[in-house]
C-alpha cells in the first residue's frame, strides 16, 4: 500500500515569491512508492490552470518550474505496486500583491510583493516592489523619490513618469514592457549653450527630445576625427543607450542662463548595457553615458575588471560653469574624478556647478573617459544606486565621508582674482603606489585651459595624484603651475580630509625660498607668463630653509603690466636702482634708492618694447625685455 505523508511533511514549506520569479525546489519526502507526475494549478482545488508535469523523482526543479506570475499550487501523485494511486496534499507558493485603488488593499509594498496600479498614484517617499504592473491610472515619482524593483516594470495600461532627480532602480536583469516618462532639468543655460546627453530609455530618438534646437545642433564624438560630428535629422536617430551627446538649447531659448525640462520617452534600460571605446592612436577620449533612469556609482563603474583594460580610470564631467565663446567652451570646465576623489573648475561662489564630483554620476549625463584599448565598457545593474541623484554634475562638497578604501585628500587651487581657477587633488589611499595607477591617477586633460596647477609622473601632468601608504611626512610633491599671462596669483588649501586634518602643509617657494603655512592663509604670488613645473613643492615639515646659495639672475626678476601699470618684483633680492629703456636705448625712466623688492611704475606709453634694468643693493645688475 501507499503511505501518504501528513500535509506538514509532504511537499517543502511553502514559499512567498516575487513576480516573475523562479521559486526554489519542491522536494517530496516522507512517501513510499513511485512517483507518477506532478501537477500544478492556480487554484488549491486543482479546478483551474491544470497542468500536468511529466517528473517522476522525489525533485521537482525551480527551473522546471519557471518564473511564476500567479500563486501557484503544486501536488504529486504517487502508487505503490498495484495500490491505489495516492495524491499528496497541494503546496502553495504564493504570489504576494497589493494593488493600489486610491489606498494599498494588501498593505503598503516591500521588496516581495507585486504592485499593481487600477489608478493615479502620486509617490509621497521611496517605494519598493517585487515588479510593478499599471493597468491603468497615471503614476508619478516626484523629485528625489525612487522606486526601487526587484524585476520587471509593466507599464502597458497607464503611464509612469519621473520627475527630475526621481528615481527607478531595478535589481535583476528583467525585460520591460511599456514605455515610461523621465524629465531631467539641465543646468542653466542660454540659445547657444549645449547640454552632455545620454538617453535612459532605450527608444529616444535624438531630435524629438529637444524639437526646437536646430536640426545641425545636435552632435556625438568622432574619436577617429578627435571632434565633434553633426547626427543628421534623417533618418531619424534612437540614442544609443551607454553612449554621450551633446544637444544645444532649443532656438530663442533665453538670453539669460535659464533651466530646460528635457523629457525622455520610452522603454527604460535595465540590465547590462555595453559601450562602444575607441582608440585611434593619440585620439583615446570618449563620449560615454549613464544608461539609467537613476544615478550610477562611478566607483563601481571604475572598479569593474573588465572595464579597467578599457579605459583609463579616470572620468571628466563638464561643469557648464563658463559661458559659451565664439561657439567654444574652455576645457577648464571640464571637472575631474578617479578613486580618489574629484576636482572641479569652479572659484569659490561662482559658476553653476560649485561643487566637485563625489562618484555619483546622475541620470542623463555624459561623461567623457580615456580609452586605453578598443573594446567595450559595461554599466551593471549592481551599480545603480538610490537617490543621489538630485544635479547634473553637481553634488556635495569635499568634505565627505568616503566608504571602503582608507583615503586621506588635500586639494590645492590656484586662482588670479579675476575668474581664472584651476583645481588638484593629492592624495594617499590604500590601494595605490607611488607610480601609475588605474583609477588613481588622473591626467590634466589639456585643451585650452588658461591657468594650470598639477603634478608630474613621468611626463604626465596630472589634475589627481594618488600615492601609496603609509604616509610620511618627510614626503615633498613637486607642484606645477601654468600662468597664461604675467601677474599676481594665490595657491589655497580650500579643503583636506583624513589624516591631513592634523598635519601641517607646507607650500616652500623655490624661486623665493619662502615656506608658506597653507592651513593659515593662501599664498600669493606673482608670476611671469608660462609653464612653471617646479617652482613649488608641497611639504609637511617646517625644515628651515638655507638660502646661502641664493643668486639672484634673470630668472628671478618677475615684470609685467597690470592695466596702466608696470610691476617689477625682484624676489627675495633688494633693489637699489630702477631704469627703463626703450628699444633704442633711450632712458625714459629712473629711480634710484629705492632699498625694496617690488615697485610700481604708472605708464602712459603702450605698444612698444620696454628694456628694464635692475640694480640690486649689492651691486649686481641684470636687464629684462617686455612689450609695454
Amino acid at each position: 500500500t501507499v503511505t501518504p505523508p501528513s500535509v506538514s511533511g509532504n511537499i517543502s514549506s511553502p514559499q512567498i515569491i516575487c513576480s516573475g520569479t523562479i521559486p526554489n525546489d519542491l522536494v517530496l519526502s516522507g512517501n513510499t512508492g513511485n512517483i507518477l507526475k506532478w501537477q500544478r494549478a492556480n487554484d488549491s482545488g486543482f479546478t483551474t490552470g491544470v497542468i500536468d508535469i511529466a517528473n517522476t523523482t522525489n525533485t521537482l526543479l525551480g527551473s522546471a518550474i519557471g518564473a511564476l506570475n500567479q500563486t501557484t499550487y503544486f501536488r504529486a501523485f504517487i502508487q505503490n505496486g498495484s495500490c491505489t494511486i495516492a495524491i499528496t496534499s497541494g503546496i502553495q507558493i504564493l504570489i504576494k500583491t497589493t494593488t493600489w485603488n486610491g489606498a494599498w488593499d494588501n498593505g503598503v509594498p516591500d521588496s516581495s510583493t507585486t504592485v499593481i496600479f487600477d489608478a493615479d498614484y502620486d509617490s509621497v517617499g521611496d517605494l519598493n516592489a517585487c515588479s510593478v504592473r499599471i493597468n491603468s491610472g497615471d503614476v508619478i515619482f516626484h523629485s528625489g523619490h525612487s522606486l526601487i524593483i526587484q524585476n520587471s516594470l509593466d507599464t502597458s495600461g497607464g503611464t509612469l513618469t519621473f520627475d527630475n532627480n526621481a528615481s527607478l532602480v531595478q535589481v535583476n536583469n528583467s525585460s520591460n514592457i511599456g514605455n515610461i516618462s523621465y524629465i531631467r532639468n539641465t543646468t542653466p543655460m542660454v540659445t547657444f549653450d549645449y547640454t552632455y546627453w545620454s538617453s535612459p530609455v532605450s527608444t529616444q530618438e535624438i531630435h524629438t527630445f529637444s524639437p526646437s534646437t536646430l536640426t545641425d545642433k545636435y552632435f556625438e564624438w568622432n574619436t577617429s576625427i578627435y571632434n565633434w560630428s553633426v547626427i543628421p535629422a534623417a533618418p531619424p536617430y534612437i540614442m544609443v543607450p551607454g553612449r554621450g551627446y551633446i544637444i544645444r538649447a532649443p532656438q530663442g531659448w533665453s538670453s539669460t542662463p535659464t533651466i530646460w525640462s528635457g523629457q525622455f520617452y520610452g522603454i527604460p534600460n535595465n540590465g547590462d548595457v555595453s559601450a562602444t571605446i575607441a582608440v585611434a592612436g593619440a585620439n583615446d577620449l570618449n563620449l560615454i553615458g549613464n544608461p539609467y533612469p537613476c544615478s550610477l556609482n562611478a566607483d563601481s563603474f571604475l572598479n569593474n575588471v573588465s572595464n579597467a583594460s578599457i579605459i583609463s580610470g579616470s572620468i571628466y564631467f563638464w561643469t557648464h560653469n563658463t559661458p559659451i565663446t565664439s561657439n567654444n567652451y574652455n576645457s577648464n570646465d571640464y571637472a575631474t574624478y578617479n578613486l580618489l576623489g574629484g576636482v572641479g573648475t569652479h572659484a569659490t561662489n561662482s559658476g553653476i556647478n560649485n561643487y566637485n564630483p563625489n562618484g555619483h554620476i546622475a541620470a542623463g549625463e555624459a561623461f567623457f573617459v580615456e580609452g586605453i584599448a578598443g573594446g567595450n565598457v559595461t554599466f551593471k545593474n549592481n551599480m545603480r544606486e538610490i537617490g543621489n541623484n538630485n544635479q547634473f554634475f553637481k553634488n556635495i562638497n569635499n568634505n565627505t565621508t568616503y566608504q571602503g578604501n582608507e583615503k586621506h585628500r588635500l586639494w590645492l587651487e590656484i586662482s588670479d582674482g579675476n575668474g581664472m581657477f584651476k583645481q588638484m587633488l593629492l592624495g594617499y589611499a590604500q590601494n595605490a603606489t607611488n607610480g601609475k595607477d588605474y583609477g588613481y591617477d588622473s591626467k590634466w586633460l589639456d585643451s585650452g585651459n588658461p591657468i594650470n596647477i598639477y603634478t608630474e609622473l613621468n611626463t604626465d601632468k596630472l589634475t589627481i595624484k594618488t600615492n601609496g601608504l603609509p604616509f610620511n611626512n618627510q614626503d615633498v610633491h613637486i607642484i606645477g603651475y601654468t600662468a597664461p599671462i604675467a601677474g599676481n596669483f594665490e595657491i589655497n588649501l580650500p579643503s583636506f580630509d583624513g589624516l591631513f586634518l592634523n598635519q601641517n602643509i607646507y607650500l616652500e617657494d623655490k624661486l623665493l625660498g619662502v615656506l608658506h603655512d597653507l592651513k593659515l592663509s593662501p599664498y600669493s604670488f606673482a608670476s611671469d607668463a608660462g609653464d612653471f613645473d617646479n617652482r613649488f613643492v608641497l611639504r609637511f615639515t617646517d625644515t628651515t630653509l638655507s638660502n646661502n646659495n641664493f643668486e639672484f639672475d634673470e630668472s628671478n626678476l618677475i615684470v609685467y603690466k597690470n592695466n596702466n601699470q608696470l610691476v617689477i618684483n625682484s624676489g627675495m633680492t633688494i633693489m637699489s636702482d630702477v631704469k627703463i629703456f626703450d628699444v633704442t636705448g633711450r632712458l625714459i625712466f629712473e629711480k634710484n634708492n629705492l632699498n625694496k623688492s617690488d615697485f610700481k611704475l604708472d605708464l602712459e606709453t603702450s605698444n612698444q618694447v620696454l628694456i628694464i634694468q635692475i640694480k640690486s643693493i649689492d651691486g649686481k645688475t641684470i636687464s629684462k625685455k617686455i612689450m609695454n
